[in-house]
């Protein structure tokens, strides 16, 4: 992987998608406060509480070394726009001893772990949840969707995970390394709006605190949103045929 290139058939060259990619960091700059975003949607990633790794999915990456460690994208008035339908889409390096007995977050956009409404994707391997990923999604402590699957992450390394919501389906789905690997219908009508920054690699203790807590301690690259759900095949194109090797397509 180290001479490959990661090929996407990249939602930001197309016109309906792009105008709906609210997020696109690839964090290849390697050093420095800022990584600077992709695209039409300019909401930048402030690295002065995270590191810089040169092992990245594809080139250099964020590193979160320890707790308290995170990536953070001020609020705009674009991350509003997820209301309905929403993606993430980002690639994971899981060490699965060093996340042995952990209860981390790999993105959010919630007050605080008091958790009542926004958005947490998250993986756990403690007594009750063993390797797993959970999507919660929320407009009210009422009217709350979300689901955890067991035994998500088998292996340690890199993993693309894809999370995505819509009020039309009142469903939320979960993608890994391409596949589907769960869905299920929620009670959500829709994902409250939330002025609190959008956060990569760890949680808000509360909404008056600003250490972070529930670090990922591992490498996050190519982070993406939309405020819109992405597709199965849309998925599948960007999983699939990833790497070109000497002028040959690798899958």
């Amino acid at each position: 992987e180290e001479d490959g290139k990661l090929l996407y058939d990249n939602p930001a060259q197309d016109e309906d998608a792009g105008v709906h990619q609210i997020v696109n960091l690839s964090f290849n700059e390697g050093g420095g406060d800022i990584a600077n975003a992709q695209g039409a949607v300019l909401n930048h990633g402030d690295m002065r509480a995270a590191g810089w790794s040169g092992k990245g999915k594809i080139g250099y990456c964020a590193e979160l070394r320890k707790e308290g460690d995170f990536i953070e994208i001020a609020h705009s008035p674009s991350l509003e726009s997820t209301a309905t339908e929403l993606a993430l889409d980002l690639w994971a390096y899981f060490d699965l001893e060093k996340l042995k007995g952990k209860h981390c977050t790999l993105v959010t956009k919630t007050p605080g772990s008091g958790f009542g409404y926004g958005y947490i994707l998250e993986y756990s391997d403690t007594a009750d949840k063993a390797r797993a990923l959970g999507f919660y999604v929320a407009e009210s402590w009422r009217t709350r969707g979300h689901h955890v699957l067991n035994n998500a992450i088998a292996t340690t390394g890199w993993h693309h995970i894809v999370a995505t919501f819509s009020a039309t389906t009142k469903e939320i789905v979960l993608f890994i390394d391409g596949v589907k690997a769960f869905s299920q219908t929620s009670l959500t009508q829709s994902i409250a709006p939330s002025t609190s920054p959008l956060i990569i690699g760890a949680i808000a203790r509360d909404h008056k605190d600003s250490t972070k807590v529930m670090t990922f301690l591992g490498r996050i690259d190519e982070v993406k949103i939309w405020s819109k759900a992405l597709t199965a095949r849309d998925i599948q194109i960007y999983y699939g045929h990833m790497f070109v090797k000497s002028g040959l397509v690798s899958p």
